[in-house]
């Protein structure tokens, strides 16, 4: 399983694997491969104090990203000013922002202009939450609906159950 820039095998060490995965609070991914970002400490609650970027990047120029994020969502909802999630359509701290997320409503699947996405995760120092989990991956036309949402994460969720039942050490 790959979490970020760790690569997770099912096992004795897998939660400390996915731990270390999900304390990552930046970096830069090549959307070549679809992959998942997660708030630190997901799905467990968030810690304060975090300013989390990260940069996801296609390999061609034309290509688009499109994310989807897990129905299991939960960032701290005060206007969005304290804690949020932040999409910006490119590199650059002024690209345009796709969009700002809080609340228990997961966004809708957003799709970049071009071939790059950054993502930045914010938390103050009180009322966290549980965070989110994104998987993104190269835009391909028709793709997102909700029936592609929901399967993509419902195939996640259930390899995630496989993996964990077949190692003696994950039963």
């Amino acid at each position: 399983m790959s979490v970020g820039v760790h690569s997770c095998v099912c096992g004795c060490e897998l939660l400390l694997c996915l731990l270390l995965a999900a304390s990552e609070c930046r970096g830069i991914f090549d959307a070549s491969e679809a992959g998942y970002i997660t708030s630190p400490g997901y799905p467990l609650e968030y810690p304060p104090h975090q300013n989390c970027q990260w940069v996801i990047t296609a390999p061609e120029p034309s290509q688009r990203i499109v994310l989807n994020f897990n129905p299991h969502f939960e960032i701290e909802r005060l206007d969005c000013k304290y804690d949020f999630i932040e999409i910006r359509d490119g590199t650059s701290e002024n690209a345009d922002v796709l969009g700002r997320h809080c609340s228990n409503i997961a966004p809708a699947p957003i799709i970049s202009s071009g071939p790059s996405l950054q993502i930045r995760f914010v938390s103050d120092y009180a009322h966290q939450g549980a965070g989110f989990s994104l998987r993104y991956e190269i835009f391909k036309t028709g793709e997102v609906s909700n029936v592609t949402h929901t399967y993509i994460w419902s195939r996640w969720e259930r390899s995630q159950r496989l993996e964990t039942t077949h190692s003696p050490c994950c039963q």
